[in-house]
């Protein structure tokens, strides 16, 4: 059969799909996502600080559909919700 082979070659040894960065279970792929996700330390708090909101509303704002602030805005304010929802825990 075709489809096994084919099966196969999709995935690396570890199981992973061929695209993931890391294999699953990696630990080092879990450890430090944070640090490299954030480009610019303390730039989304002060565009929130500048429109006179905490960060979590200026996120909220931000996000909504309709919203004309930048696409590197909208990445920020998405992280900052992320990072909010996992401090909760």
């Amino acid at each position: 059969m075709v489809l096994p082979l084919l099966r196969s070659r999709l995935r690396n040894p570890l199981g992973a799909p061929s695209g993931a960065p890391f294999p699953y279970g990696c630990l080092m792929a879990n450890e430090n996502w944070i640090k490299g996700a954030i480009k610019k330390p303390g730039a989304f708090k002060a565009k929130a600080k500048k429109a006179g909101m905490s960060t979590g509303a200026y996120a909220k704002k931000v996000t909504k559909p309709g919203s004309k602030a930048t696409t590197s805005t909208k990445r920020q304010a998405n992280l900052a919700k992320t990072l909010g929802r996992m401090r909760k825990k």
